[in-house]
């Protein structure tokens, strides 16, 4: 198209005497103005393409001067059916290829952008924390003015242009928001986010949602229900094995029972170089599905703590460890925590689930729990 218009151009002025002489000074004069636009306002155009539709008056009375032209001195070539057949098609063309690039604006464009995807994959676990259409939102990854928003039809803030930071968040929380997203892939600074993530309420692969007010979520994560849990207070009759809540699940661990200081109730078991392992569970599992899984551990000694482990049982093409620690008690009980995918291509239907003490020095571990949420 480009070259048509510069040889049509060309041409134009090839045969300038036999061209309308007003279309010829309007043609030349706006060719000009171009230019000046162009140098004028030349850094803006690799971002904002859009400041080019003021230049597309050029390219229409290129069109006209030299159709004018054709029509007054080869009005048989003019009238032809078989160049307005050709011309038809190539107008087709044009109009598919201007479809096909603005579905590429809307659709894949931003798929280039990982963080975007995250966001799109959390849009219906997002709606399934309850969150309201009129709940204000502030997205940090996002640097479009609104490409997040749009998707989620919500009002609220982006990170457009990198400027948030504490004061700017206090101020979109002064106007109204009330949740703030964030992304894990993103290196967080803590010092811009410390006050405003002190209480997650979900996360969905890389994608973290904080409320900003002060109501604290009876249920963590949300849009995620309870496969299992075990406290360590049931064990299976004559054996030293767990049970879990519900439906009394035997875990295959034998377990050390400790009962001097649990995080709830009157047993929590000891994972030291003789017994590394425990809260074992072989889960039957679908690809594409999530998972949450908790535990709380208490590091005795020099013990760096445990790691959950979540792995296919037939050699490790697939495993995940975590020992992400998302909250502390006062009596030096801590929250580990893992989110985790089921791989979309998975080969297996059983995913293996344990926490693991590698450094074998003496760890408490109690309350664990593993959750599911149905969005995918």
């Amino acid at each position: 198209m480009l070259y048509l218009l510069l040889i049509l151009f060309f041409l134009v002025y090839f045969f300038i005497k036999k061209v309308d002489k007003l279309l010829v000074f309007i043609t030349t004069w706006l060719f000009i103005g171009t230019c000046i636009f162009i140098v004028s306002w030349f850094f803006v155009f690799k971002d904002h393409d859009y400041y080019v539709i003021n230049l597309y008056i050029l390219p229409v009375f290129v069109f006209i001067t030299f159709f004018e032209f054709i029509k007054r001195h080869f009005e048989r070539f003019f009238n032809s059916t078989v160049i307005k057949i050709i011309f038809l098609f190539f107008l087709l063309f044009n109009i598919y290829y201007t479809k096909g690039i603005m579905y590429e604006r809307y659709n894949e464009y931003p798929k280039r952008s990982p963080n975007y995807v995250e966001f799109v994959n959390a849009v219906e676990y997002l709606k399934s924390l309850e969150i309201g259409q009129d709940d204000k939102i502030i997205v940090h990854f996002d640097c479009s003015p609104n490409y997040c928003l749009y998707s989620l039809k919500m009002q609220g803030w982006t990170d457009y242009n990198g400027r948030m930071d504490s004061a700017k968040i206090s101020e979109y929380i002064s106007h109204g928001a009330k949740y703030l997203i964030l992304c894990q892939k993103e290196d967080i600074d803590n010092a811009k986010f410390r006050s405003f993530i002190r209480n997650k309420i979900g996360q969905f692969e890389t994608v973290s949602i904080y409320r900003l007010d002060n109501l604290i979520p009876d249920k963590y994560p949300l849009g995620y229900h309870l496969v299992l849990s075990c406290d360590a207070e049931k064990l299976s009759p004559n054996s030293n094995n767990l049970l879990t809540q519900p439906n009394n699940i035997k875990l295959p661990d034998r377990v050390q029972l400790y009962k001097e200081q649990t995080h709830s109730g009157t047993n929590c078991i000891l994972l030291d170089e003789k017994f590394q392992y425990g809260f074992t569970y072989l889960m039957n599992v679908l690809p594409g599905d999530h998972y949450y899984v908790s535990v709380w551990q208490h590091p005795l000694k020099d013990s760096i703590g445990g790691v959950i482990v979540i792995e296919d049982t037939i050699g490790n093409p697939f495993r995940i460890e975590g020992r992400a620690i998302s909250k502390k008690d006062s009596s030096g009980w801590e929250l580990m925590d893992l989110f985790f995918k089921v791989p979309d291509d998975y080969f297996s239907s059983v995913v293996n689930i344990y926490v693991w003490n590698a450094n074998k020095t003496p760890l408490l571990v109690d309350d664990f729990k593993i959750m599911k949420t149905d969005v995918k």
